[in-house]
């Protein structure tokens, strides 16, 4: 190999690392901020023949919760009840829809450490009885 290809060679080596340089920095740069995101599921049987799921989703500084009870029983009252690190912040009486389904979603704000969510919900007409609890 001659002087000049040397050069021209050592000079596309350069190029092309200064170009691998930049375009590793770009996509450590545009990592999503959801990468952080922190999601868990618990699910279970209630009393009867119901079954439930328990969602939490940790992003920006909140904690989206979310109760789903199975009842495959159109238009049955349920009263809903959800308690985060032993506090209650949600009571309601929510009727299942043309699935047969409750669903209750609320959005809490993330406190510092492990944050605890239960909830217990109950059928206003047979008591059937759903509970469960998750950490995140």
């Amino acid at each position: 190999m001659t002087m000049g290809r040397r050069n021209r060679a050592g000079r596309l080596a350069m190029v092309g690392s200064a170009a691998l340089i930049a375009a590793s920095a770009l996509a450590v740069g545009s990592v999503p901020t959801a990468a952080h995101d922190v999601e868990r599921e618990t699910r279970g049987s209630c009393t009867r023949t119901s079954d439930w799921e328990l969602d939490l989703e940790k992003e920006h500084g909140r904690i989206e919760v979310k109760v789903e009870v199975d009842t495959r029983k159109v238009g049955r009252r349920w009263r809903v009840q959800v308690w985060h690190n032993g506090s209650r912040f949600t009571n309601v009486i929510r009727r299942t829809n043309r699935r047969g389904e409750v669903e209750v979603e609320r959005v809490r704000r993330d406190r510092h450490g492990r944050d605890t969510f239960r909830f217990r919900a109950v059928d206003q007409v047979n008591g059937e009885v759903c509970k469960g609890s998750l950490s995140i």
